[in-house]
């Protein structure tokens, strides 16, 4: 493993990618899919999960053409998920 610092767009890549699976961890444990970390326990809260998943909508719309297909497949593939996701839980 090389010591040398991450290049800036390596870092922001791996930034991006770590807020997009923490608001999809947020809007998963707010449906009751995962425990709170805090409390161990899954508890539903609705209107926390759309506000994540909106997150991840506004995420999606202000960075259009401004990512790399891998990324992009991240942001859709997350949103589609936690839609659904959330249609379930509803």
């Amino acid at each position: 493993m090389s010591d040398e610092p991450l290049k800036p767009e390596e870092l922001h890549k791996a930034m991006f990618v770590n807020l997009v699976m923490m608001l999809a961890t947020s809007a998963m444990q707010a449906m009751g899919r995962m425990p709170d970390q805090r409390g161990g326990k899954a508890s539903v809260n609705l209107e926390l999960a759309r506000h994540s998943i909106d997150m991840l909508d506004m995420i999606e719309v202000k960075t259009r053409n401004n990512l790399d297909p891998e990324e992009l497949r991240l942001v859709k593939e997350t949103l589609s998920a936690m839609q659904l996701a959330f249609v379930e839980a509803t």
